[in-house]
């Protein structure tokens, strides 16, 4: 099967459906702003719309958010890693949340 078509029919599935389901740790990186707390709160609302299975951890401290290396706050960090800088939604959560799903990123 093309890469194309795998890609573009996963959207239209739960995401990690057909592959073994694990824990996700899901990092709002920010200080405390309004922002912050609005992000991570749709984080929480898209991550059980989505039905994951995950950790949801917030990172206020200066020192942890320095060592993320992000110009923008809030971030957004899965299993340690950035997928997202600044607020933008909860449709832009769900799109990075999705993306690192088809990426099949441990």
């Amino acid at each position: 099967m093309p890469l194309a078509l795998c890609l573009s029919s996963s959207i239209h599935r739960p995401l990690g459906a057909g592959k073994v389901k694990r824990s996700m740790r899901i990092q709002v990186i920010g200080v405390g702003c309004a922002a912050c707390k609005q992000m991570e709160a749709d984080v929480r609302a898209v991550v059980s719309r989505l039905g994951l299975d995950a950790t949801i951890e917030r990172i206020d401290d200066l020192e942890q958010i320095t060592r993320f290396g992000l110009f923008a706050l809030p971030g957004l960090a899965v299993d340690g890693r950035v997928i997202s800088a600044g607020y933008g939604g909860q449709k832009r959560i769900e799109k990075a949340l999705r993306e690192w799903g088809a990426r099949g990123t441990p």
